[in-house]
């Protein structure tokens, strides 16, 4: 089984995703750039470097960012194909950031190599509440003083490609819940089956 996580910084994505891959014996994946480079753990010098270069290339163009998000999206398909893993972030996120009239063949294109997940789960909260959650987690993240990108809203553009390409999903409103609360949600919403620890690499 394939679930994708996504949902704007802030909502509870990497601890709703883990919590359930704990319970489940699922595989958490996330990075998918930094694992097909092989490059360091996340805030390791190869990271932050790695991390530069990419933002550097992503000023060039649209389009190219596009594609090279879209290669970690590819990279995932691919590499746990079969297996029961959810997804920190896939080709939605990929959109909201970067998809546009101008590129939306290169979308199209991804689905058609990569198909869709068993289920994509879309986890939202208000700006209030995903803010002070970042500034729990880390008071000097530098975005939150840097610029607006917490405060973007991408949940009607999310909606809209997941309508249009017909993508099974689910949206969880996180507000006000604990982490085991929205868990519980999730759970009503889809069938899970706990694997052996054992059999995660086989992927059954």
């Amino acid at each position: 089984m394939e679930i994708i996580m996504e949902g704007m910084d802030g909502v509870g994505k990497t601890t709703i995703a883990k919590k359930l891959c704990k319970k489940y014996h699922f595989k958490y994946v996330d990075r998918p750039l930094q694992h097909l480079f092989s490059i360091g753990e996340l805030g390791s010098k190869d990271d932050i470097d790695f991390q530069n270069r990419l933002n550097k290339i992503f000023k060039e163009d649209n389009k190219i960012q596009a594609w090279i998000t879209g290669l970690g999206n590819i990279y995932n398909a691919i590499k746990y194909k079969g297996e029961n893993v959810i997804i920190d972030r896939g080709i939605i996120s990929n959109y909201f950031w970067n998809g546009n009239k101008e590129n939306e063949l290169i979308f199209k294109t991804i689905n058609d190599l990569i198909g869709f997940p068993d289920m994509t789960v879309v986890l939202y909260a208000s700006l209030e509440t995903r803010l002070n959650r970042i500034r729990t987690r880390n008071i000097n993240d530098k975005d939150l003083f840097d610029s607006d990108v917490y405060r973007l809203d991408g949940y009607h553009k999310m909606a809209k490609f997941i309508k249009d390409n017909n993508i099974p999903s689910i949206f969880i409103n996180t507000e006000g819940k604990s982490p085991d609360e929205v868990v519980t949600e999730i759970e009503s919403k889809i069938k899970f089956k706990k694997v052996k620890k054992d059999d995660r690499e086989e992927g059954r």
